[in-house]
């Protein structure tokens, strides 16, 4: 439960070596982001999101319903960077044309909770 570090600017983590061994353990560039964080009330939106085709080439169709409301589109590459965020209805395309060939994630933000799928781009 992280609810109590919620609100803090900076937070210390601590990783213990427990294999016994006394080797070492590098590690760098850590993340922590509550963007797109996907809840247990959140995955029943899942079913909700249509993306075809998948795998796509050019372009990338979706559709949710409309009581959704609209909300927030934005594509993940494997490295979690946003490489397409936009604003959108309950249908519509995106191109995808000039991105490279891989596995991205695709969340829709919504007022009241989070949508994803996992997209392939050939």
């Amino acid at each position: 439960n992280l609810a109590p570090i919620a609100d803090a600017e900076c937070i210390t983590l601590a990783f213990s070596n427990i294999g016994g061994y006394g080797n070492h353990i590098w590690i760098d560039n850590v993340n922590l982001t509550a963007e797109g964080v996907v809840s247990i009330e959140d995955q029943d939106l899942d079913r909700y999101l249509n993306v075809f085709p998948n795998p796509a080439s050019d372009q990338l169709s979706f559709r949710f319903p409309h009581t959704l409301g609209s909300g927030t589109i934005k594509l993940y590459d494997s490295r979690g960077r946003v490489v397409i965020e936009t604003r959108v209805s309950s249908s519509g395309t995106i191109d995808v044309s000039g991105l490279s060939k891989g596995m991205y994630t695709l969340m829709i933000l919504f007022d009241d909770g989070v949508a994803s799928k996992t997209i392939v781009i050939e």
